[in-house]
């Protein structure tokens, strides 16, 4: 265990040490990777509780098996079910206007909007795979109602009605209260 600590510690330092070498749009672009990624397992750990009585251990063994999912990323099977979630999920946030973004906030909207997606994707190969949630051509399976709520949410972020820390309050909860 002391070398998978090690290993850690490394990588965290050299995150720090290339961050702090980072020019601003590179950490712009670093923070929105990081902040899509949160959206994405925050919003759908709410979700799932909400919606499908998700208690914590079934969290905690839907994040460990998307790790094993996101390991396999460039597989080109995975790779193909992924290419079909994330063009639904594309569909869902595309009408989301950027015209009052900042020139200097398009590369964090960008990489924040491209990881979520990703995330989200993921996460919906998990839950069909693994939690036998469908999704159908009629929009009108159990992982369509996910996808649905969790994107509504995310465009809630986006307006500005919620915050990120607000999203990962509530899945803080969700997870300390079974």
């Amino acid at each position: 265990m002391s070398a998978k600590r090690a290993a850690i510690r490394r990588e965290h330092k050299a995150r720090e040490k290339a961050n702090r070498k980072a020019s601003d749009t590179d950490r712009r672009a670093i923070q929105g990777r990081d902040d899509g990624r949160e959206l994405a397992f925050f919003t759908t750990i709410n979700v799932l509780h909400e919606q499908f009585h998700f208690g914590k251990k079934r969290i905690s063994e839907l994040m460990r098996m998307c790790r094993e999912e996101s390991a396999r990323y460039d597989n080109e099977g995975v790779q193909f079910t992924l290419q079909y979630y994330a063009d639904k999920i594309d569909k869902k946030i595309a009408e989301i206007p950027l015209s009052d973004v900042d020139s200097k906030d398009i590369i964090y909207v960008f990489n924040r909007n491209t990881a979520f997606v990703t995330s989200l994707s993921i996460i919906c190969v998990v839950l069909n795979e693994s939690f036998g949630m469908a999704s159908n051509q009629k929009n009108t399976g159990r992982l369509d109602e996910v996808m649905e709520r969790v994107c509504m949410e995310y465009i809630k972020v986006l307006i500005g009605r919620e915050t990120i820390g607000k999203q990962k309050q509530k899945a803080v909860e969700v997870i300390e209260i079974d």
